[in-house]
């Protein structure tokens, strides 16, 4: 068992995020801890990259990260799978299989980084609209014992 796990860059190629958090759960020590990554389809990024991506022609690009946030789409069945594209939501599903968040941050994107420079540092307003409409979402979370 491990006391820390770290599922960066994973769970957009994961087709059921609540059987993966419970296989993961399986997997942790007591009080363990899941440091995870989700991308956001409605952040800033993802929407004007969809809007370049159809610019150029690239209209599957453009449907993958409307979809999903990602220009390949995951390569999951989007009709059946279970995922989670927001950072309440991800937050939930965490929640809801037994795990507090214990932090988290958003960032905004490559084409905003001059936003990104100092993300721990970011008042209400600005950490709020990062959460509902940055790109990548991470948080520590840790295994509850109830």
């Amino acid at each position: 068992k491990f006391s820390l796990i770290m599922a960066i860059g994973v769970f957009a190629y994961v087709p059921n995020y609540s059987e993966f958090v419970v296989d993961l759960k399986d997997h942790l020590t007591e009080n363990g801890y899941i440091l995870a990554t989700s991308l956001n389809r409605i952040s800033f990024y993802a929407q004007s990259s969809a809007i370049y991506s159809l610019i150029r022609g690239s209209w599957w690009e453009a449907i993958n990260l409307v979809r999903t946030g990602l220009w390949s789409g995951g390569g999951v069945d989007y009709r059946s799978s279970k995922q989670c594209y927001s950072a309440a939501s991800f937050d939930r599903l965490f929640f809801e299989n037994g795990f507090r968040k214990v932090t988290d941050f958003s960032l905004f994107g490559p084409q905003f980084e001059c936003i990104d420079k100092s993300p721990f540092k970011r008042n209400w307003p600005v950490r709020s609209i990062a959460r509902h409409f940055g790109w990548s979402y991470m948080a520590l979370y840790e295994k509850s014992n109830k």
